[in-house]
């Protein structure tokens, strides 16, 4: 099957072909302005072969805006994240607020400003030229528990356990910081706080200073801290 779409010499500029159950597109000499909101060719001919981005973004009235999407799952939750770019966005008059569908439903935070957007399988919010927005959709609202010793030896190794209430793992930073206050970075690093638990390690130098320490716990999508106070002996 052909299927034409302009071509000032008569031939086709897009080709169609079936063989078996494969199905190849040709899209031969066309040149396209995806960037520009006019027509829909590209999406059409994407959705007939079941080929769907994960994430879109529309306009109140429902006219798709462009941008690039990405989508990944880790743990319990799945992230889309977005970027209108700025060369596409002089083309375009921009609403204030568009609607941004998510790959499914659930509790969806905007990562890396930890805003709660709501519940379900799409949320309003502004987009920007050229700022990337990452959302995580988890099946329910995470929660965090953390066992730590009082205090702990020198020498030996402060072991904390973290539990969440999402099976696959709840992403929690842990940053460990000395009785100055100041983080000590080769303790830094991103847990998975599992339903069943998850054990966190960390061990103290022969000559680790003495006196009140800290463990800061920050909560990955929802940005929310957390401190637990231990001694080091």
């Amino acid at each position: 099957m052909t299927v034409r779409f302009g071509g000032s010499s008569g031939a086709a500029n897009v080709a169609e072909h079936r063989q078996g159950q494969g199905r190849g597109i040709y899209l031969g000499a066309a040149k396209f302005d995806f960037s520009l909101p006019r027509g829909s060719f590209l999406r059409d001919l994407m959705q007939r072969l079941d080929v769907v981005a994960a994430a879109s973004i529309t306009a109140p009235d429902g006219t798709p805006i462009p941008a690039e999407v990405g989508h990944f799952r880790e743990g319990a939750a799945q992230y889309a994240g977005t970027l209108l770019l700025r060369g596409h966005a002089t083309r375009l008059d921009l609403p204030e607020q568009v609607t941004v569908t998510l790959p499914t439903a659930g509790h969806v935070w905007e990562v890396r400003s930890g805003r709660y957007l709501g519940q379900g399988a799409s949320v309003t919010d502004a987009i920007e030229p050229g700022v990337a927005r990452l959302y995580a959709v988890l099946p329910e609202s995470p929660e965090l528990e953390v066992d730590a010793p009082a205090s702990v030896m020198r020498g030996e190794t402060l072991q904390l356990r973290l539990s969440s209430n999402l099976d696959g793992g709840y992403p929690v930073r842990v940053e460990l910081c000395g009785p100055d206050g100041q983080p000590r970075e080769w303790h830094d690093g991103v847990h998975f706080a599992a339903a069943e638990g998850t054990e966190v390690r960390l061990p103290l130098a022969l000559n680790a200073e003495t006196g009140a320490w800290t463990v800061r716990l920050t909560e990955v999508i929802t940005g929310e801290e957390s401190i637990i106070n231990v001694q080091v002996q």
